[in-house]
């Protein structure tokens, strides 16, 4: 498996994290704002994401996976927390591919059906170094 055709390159990724920190920003105004990110894929895109957003931020870091059926679960669980609202934010949304429908707030790219590494998403742990989304190719 190799790096393919480069999707989103650094440059548009960077805008488009700016420009969803602004629009979080805007609808939480001050009221206090907890992340809940998921491992492993969303720690570059939540490191910028949080760079961007400027204020104070109480963030979680829990492990879920598509590979073994365990994000369907994971708005419910927040919700049974108790929150005054869940929103959703995603740097990447694949359509296509959803079993369960879900509310996407915050996206900032639509994919196809199409296996994508780099920014944080990796096949067998590589790839997730590099600064671009790309498709992976045989």
């Amino acid at each position: 498996m190799k790096q393919g055709e480069v999707l989103f390159a650094a440059e548009q990724i960077a805008c488009r994290v700016a420009e969803l920190a602004s629009e979080i920003r805007r609808d939480t105004g001050d009221r206090p704002l907890s992340i809940l990110a998921i491992l492993h894929g969303s720690v570059v895109f939540l490191a910028d994401l949080l760079k961007h957003l400027g204020r104070a931020v109480n963030v979680e870091l829990i492990e879920a996976s598509s590979y073994r059926g365990g994000t369907a679960a994971v708005r419910k669980t927040v919700e049974a927390m108790g929150p005054r609202s869940v929103r959703t934010c995603v740097l990447l949304d694949k359509p296509s591919r959803r079993k369960v429908a879900a509310a996407i707030d915050y996206c900032g790219f639509e994919v196809p059906d199409v296996f994508v590494v780099g920014y944080g998403l990796d096949y067998a742990g590589r790839y997730r170094d590099l600064p671009h989304v790309a498709l992976l190719e045989e």
